[in-house]
Parts: structure tokens; sequence; C-alpha cells
């Protein structure tokens, strides 16, 4: 059965996984029990939430007081979707996310240089994405707090560097690592259906960034790689610090995560193109309007709209489904 989990339903399970004490779990999994669709294939999902619900309920209460240590994993969510780097040791992340954003990791010809997260915005013709740093996928340096990112996450970058004779093997035991804390790495068009969805394990669309590409002499690691892993990941040959072969990445990312911009308008006045809303495909008037927020969504009365292929300045009702590149003209009640 195909995934059926609304917007609102995602946005409070963002919540969920981005809460940091109990009693915010519980608002966010009593939301949550509200607003996922009640069907046969949502009943595991169901039990689940419920069963999490009772155990916060009983949980004792923090005590008060005392500073509380800032948490790594605690990274606020901003523009179109939240990507970590991960790889082996030495792959080249850090070297790539200064080569795409404004970012400025520490960077260093042995491995182990990244401790702690570093974010950068990777921009992608009027949107941005949040890159996340994120140390080595090794036994020696994962932390609990990197599982928590990592399910949280939209999609995965994954790092295999290619001035290296060990890169299979590196990057098998960097899938193992992931696997063990509940992280499975899979094909970006990969949908998981609500009968296998749990809040304990998650399926990331993975993008497989062939890192080091001007090192691998006759394209010969390449080879090894799509061989290897050519069927279950879209494979980027990429030279981080020439920048080549990024364009495709940023492009094919924004398509397989199935994101649309919308652009919204005051009456008498222009739509702001270089400020989207971006939205995940399907998506409604409804949807939009929530995006801005929920007060605004159960205000609204109806919208005009422009767009390719509709008359301009028309009607539509508030389920009206939307196509990357309309405009909104919002009507309250």
């Amino acid at each position: 059965m195909p995934a059926n989990l609304t917007p609102p339903y995602k946005a409070a399970e963002q919540r969920y996984r981005e809460a940091t004490d109990d009693p915010t779990r519980l608002e966010a999994l009593n939301e949550m029990m509200q607003l996922i669709p009640k069907h046969k294939g949502t009943e595991k999902l169901q039990a689940e939430i419920k069963a999490k619900i009772a155990k916060l309920k009983k949980a004792p209460a923090a005590k008060p007081g005392g500073a509380k240590a800032k948490s790594l994993d605690n990274i606020p969510r901003e523009g179109a979707g939240q990507i970590p780097l991960v790889g082996p040791p030495n792959c080249g992340k850090s070297q790539f996310l200064k080569a795409v954003t404004h970012a400025h990791p520490e960077v260093a010809d042995y491995p182990f240089t990244t401790r702690v997260p570093t974010a950068g915005m990777m921009p992608w013709e009027n949107v941005k994405f949040q890159l996340i740093d994120l140390p080595p996928i090794a036994l020696q340096s994962f932390e609990g707090w990197m599982t928590s990112l990592l399910f949280r996450a939209d999609a995965i970058f994954l790092f295999a560097d290619l001035s290296s004779d060990d890169l299979l093997d590196d990057l098998e035991r960097a899938l193992a690592i992931l696997k063990e804390h509940r992280i499975s790495l899979d094909h970006p068009e990969f949908e998981v259906s609500d009968e296998d969805y749990s809040l304990d394990e998650v399926s990331k669309r993975t993008f497989l960034i062939a890192n080091k590409a001007d090192l691998d002499e006759d394209g010969i690691r390449l080879g090894f790689l799509q061989e290897s892993y050519g069927t279950k990941y879209p494979i980027y040959p990429i030279n981080s610090q020439a920048g080549e072969g990024v364009a495709a990445l940023e492009t094919d990312l924004f398509r397989s995560l199935k994101l649309l911009r919308v652009y919204t308008k005051t009456p008498g006045h222009p739509a702001d193109l270089n400020d989207p809303i971006v939205l995940s495909a399907p998506a409604t008037v409804e949807d939009a309007a929530y995006q801005i927020h929920k007060d605004f969504a159960q205000r609204l009365a109806y919208a005009k709209i422009w767009g390719k292929g509709k008359f301009d300045g028309s009607h539509v009702h508030n389920s009206f489904v939307l196509a990357d590149g309309d405009v909104l003209e919002f009507h309250l009640k």
C-alpha cells in the first residue's frame, strides 16, 4: 500500500523527531495520532504511536533546575531539505561542503578531522538545501546523536573515495554500521509502505557521491563502484575542489525529493519569485497555506492562481492540486 501520510502529519512527526524533551515529544505524538490516516495500512504505525504515548505518560517528570548541555544533533532545519553528508574516514566530505556552500569546515588530508557537525546552505536555482557534514562513519567515531540527526534527514549524501583502493570495503563497513543503528540507505525513488513504516527504523533516499574523481586514473575505481552499487544508488563522479559534477546532483536532488515551488502575492502586487514556498508533491492550496501558518490555513476561504496551463486569476478551492511555479493569492474568511 502506498504511503498516504499527509503534510500536517509529517510536520508533527518532524517535531517529534526534533524534540529534545518528553513533553514536546508527547504533544507531537498526540497530534500525530489525530492526523494519521485511519486505514488498515497504518494500523501498525497507529499501535506504535499509542505505545510511545503510553510510555511517555508513565515516565517520571524531569527534575527542574540545572543547565542542559547542548545536543549536537539539535541543528535547526533550514531550506528545502536537510541532507547529512556521510561516509568513511577521509572521503572528502568537508572539502565538498566547503566547495558548494559558504561553510568553513576544517579540511585536512588525514582521517577524523570532523568531530562535530557543520552546516552550510547549498543553493540550487531559487532554493537552498541544508547540508550537514558529520564525523566519519566508523566504529571509533559514531555517536548516538548522529542516529537522531540521520533519522530526521530528508536524504543522504553517501561518499566514496575514488583515490582509495579500499573504497568498496570502506563503504561496506560504513553501511553496516548505519544498519546496526536502524538506518538503511536506499535508492532515491524507494517508497516505504505504511505497513513497513516505523518510527524506530528509517530508510533514506541516498545519492552516492564518487568523490575525488580527478584522482581516479582512467576511471578504474569508478568502474568498480558502478559495478557494485550502480543498481542501488545513482552515482555522481565529483571533483570537489573544482566543483565539477555538482550541477547534476543538485538538479536530481530536487527532482527525486518530489519538491515543488509555489509563490505568493498580495492583491495588486507581483509575486516575489525569489522566495518560494517549497512543498512535497502532491500538494494542495491548503498545504501551501499551512506552510505559512496553521491558523492561516484554517481561515483560508479560497485562492486565486496564476500558472502554466491555468486561467490567470481564476478561483481555486483549498484542495486544488498545485504544480511547480504556481502563484497564489490567498483570501481569508
